[in-house]
C-alpha cells in the first residue's frame, strides 16, 4: 500500500507542476498579445497624427465600431474628428 500512496503523492505533485507550467505558458501568452495590442495601436496613431489617410480611415471605423462604451478612452486625444452618418426626416428648406 505504501507505494499505492506514494504514487498518489507523485501524480499530484506532477498534476500541480502541469498546472503552474500551463499558467506561465498563458500568462506569457496574454503579456504578448497586450505589448501586440500596444505596439499596432501606437503604431496606428502615430500614422494618424501624422496624417496618413488611410490610418485616419481605419481609426474612425475603429472608433465607429467600438462606439460609445470605448469613447471615454479616447478623451482629450486631439485626433481626428469622428463623423458619424445619420438619416433625416426632415427636407431641405
Amino acid at each position: 500500500m505504501a507505494t499505492l500512496e506514494a504514487l498518489d503523492r507523485r501524480i499530484a505533485q506532477l498534476k500541480e507542476r502541469r498546472a503552474a507550467v500551463a499558467a506561465r505558458e498563458h500568462a506569457r501568452e496574454r503579456k504578448r498579445d497586450a505589448r501586440c495590442k500596444i505596439l499596432l495601436g501606437g503604431g496606428l496613431l502615430a500614422l494618424v497624427k501624422d496624417g496618413d489617410a488611410e490610418a485616419v480611415a481605419v481609426y474612425r471605423r475603429i472608433r465607429v465600431a467600438l462606439g460609445a462604451p470605448a469613447a471615454k478612452a479616447f478623451e482629450g486625444w486631439d485626433g481626428p474628428p469622428i463623423q458619424t452618418t445619420q438619416t433625416s426626416t426632415e427636407e431641405p428648406a
